[in-house]
């Protein structure tokens, strides 16, 4: 009687009469209550209702049977592929829609359907990787937010990959601490292309300065980025593929004491079994790490800084790396006398960087040092290091200020594979030949730029008399705060290339096991 009563009332009432009828309807079928009427009836009736012409009937219906899992599944997924305002209900609550029909919903539903499926208490990889194949940015990062989601490392790349030119898109996707270290590093390069429009834009430093400023630090994240990522191999392809592997990024990583980008940046540029390379680091004669060296195409006129600097971290007596790896001096004295001991007028370029590198660290060193004498009554003192050569290091550390020539410095920052193509040229023909001017002046209009992340508010909302040094700062909090990551659990390396075997990151990232497998 009851069902009677339901199609005879549903099929003459108004909007609102069948409203109420369809509530009352789905309650006493979920609770039971059908009298003499049996199950299979109700479902039939209730069954009509997803034909009813006014979409808020249908809701009502979707807004009954969203979280139960007694309603029956065909009228779930019926009012799933019904219209966004409708099928959202069940989309983001119902326990009985599987993977598939949530992916068959993502891939032909608007924003608000998608956004649905997003929000959902969990969401399955097989479904965060439909949405970030097809799903708009307001859903991804509405998936992005919720804990229940399982995203896999290639979702996250295809989501940057689409949406990774929206600052709003990247505001989001960066406090994730589950991103793959390429999509991490991939952040950086956005954010270095915003900032070179920002700074440009405000005229608070030169344009040539702001783009090395904001390169270095870059790097300087990136390679803290690469001591603590499991998926270091892959970092290194990333880096390799957008032309970031730059001869100056992975000298700087030893210059910082950390090996583990130097040594999977060889595996990967030469193609080396990983334990030879570890062994080859390790060796004591520089004979070994140079055939890896140059089959991988690095610069041969810099091959002493590299040697001097992996030879400094294994025979000085240095603290270890902190949660950020930073210059140090000790290492930069090694690779000057290094450098010293080479033809001069070769070892300019590489001289000039190292000069400026020490002086970096100098300056670090030096409020580090006025800190600590200020927090403790024992007088503090400078570390030295009777290894280096004094003399070697004084005459290193000239300056000529009469000379006003420019060395091509920029050819440290050129990529490997497009600076270094031909191994019987020079390294700066090379580099005149096959790069492309990374130095070159930047726009003057900015009218047309996209809007700068949120994180650039801070900065704007300063004084118009901001010094360099406050700039430096800046930009170095901005991205101190992306290559933050949780600690990663050190598992087994692996490096895309093709006959490499896995590779347990220990190798690289610690000298005395390294030493041990030797």
């Amino acid at each position: 009687m009851i069902v009677r009563s339901f199609l005879k009332w549903f099929d003459n009432s108004p909007v609102a009469e069948r409203i109420d009828a369809v509530q009352h309807m789905a309650r006493a079928y979920l609770d039971g209550h059908l009298g003499s009427d049996t199950k299979e009836e109700a479902e039939a009736a209730l069954t009509l209702v997803l034909d009813d012409p006014a979409p808020i009937v249908r809701r009502a219906l979707a807004w009954e049977f969203a979280s139960c899992d007694a309603a029956p599944r065909h009228i779930i997924v019926g009012l799933a592929h019904d219209r966004s305002e409708v099928g959202g209900l069940v989309l983001a609550r119902s326990p009985l829609l599987r993977d598939p029909d949530l992916i068959d919903c993502a891939r032909v539903g608007d924003t608000l359907t998608q956004t649905a499926i997003a929000v959902r208490p969990g969401v399955s990889l097989a479904v965060s990787n439909a949405l970030a194949a097809v799903a708009e940015r307001d859903p991804l990062m509405a998936l992005l937010r919720n804990p229940g989601a399982e995203i896999s490392s290639n979702s996250f790349a295809v989501m940057f990959e689409r949406h990774g030119q929206d600052p709003v898109f990247r505001e989001a996707l960066r406090p994730r601490d589950d991103l793959p270290a390429p999509v991490r590093q991939a952040l950086l390069a956005a954010m270095s292309e915003d900032l070179l429009k920002f700074v440009g834009k405000t005229g608070w430093i030169g344009r040539g300065r702001a783009e090395r400023v904001i390169i270095e630090n870059k790097d300087v994240a990136t390679i803290t980025l690469a001591s603590r990522a499991e998926d270091l191999g892959a970092l290194v392809d990333h880096l390799r593929n957008t032309a970031q592997l730059t001869p100056v990024l992975l000298l700087r990583s030893l210059l910082c004491g950390e090996t583990a980008l130097f040594g999977a940046s060889l595996v990967s540029l030469a193609g080396a079994d990983p334990r030879r390379v570890a062994a080859a680091m390790d060796a004591r004669g520089q004979g070994p790490l140079a055939a890896f060296y140059h089959k991988a195409g690095l610069p041969a006129g810099l091959l002493p800084a590299f040697a001097a600097a992996l030879a400094a971290i294994r025979e000085l007596d240095l603290p270890d790396i902190g949660d950020e790896p930073e210059l140090r001096r000790p290492i930069i004295q090694r690779a000057l006398v290094a450098c010293l001991e080479q033809e001069e007028a070769e070892m300019q370029t590489m001289l000039a960087l190292l000069r400026r590198f020490d002086a970096e660290a100098a300056r670090r060193d030096a409020r580090m040092l006025a800190n600590e004498m200020m927090t403790r009554r024992n007088p503090a003192t400078l570390e030295s290091h009777p290894a280096v050569d004094l003399l070697a290091l004084a005459s290193a550390l000239e300056i000529d200020l009469m000379d006003t020539r420019m060395s091509p410095e920029c050819a440290l920052e050129c990529p490997l594979e497009t600076a270094f193509a031909s191994e019987e040229s020079s390294f700066f023909e090379q580099f005149e030949s096959n790069s492309v001017d990374r130095h070159a002046p930047l726009p003057t209009a900015f009218d047309d730029a996209e809007p700068l992340p949120s994180a650039f508010d801070e900065i704007v909302a300063e004084a118009p008399e901001v010094s360099e040094a406050d700039i430096q700062d800046a930009i170095a909090e901005i991205y101190a705060g992306v290559s933050e990551t949780a600690e990663a659990d050190l598992t087994a390396l692996r490096v895309n290339k093709t006959g490499v075997r896995p590779l347990d990151e220990s190798f690289f990232a610690s000298w005395e096991i390294r030493s041990k497998a030797a």
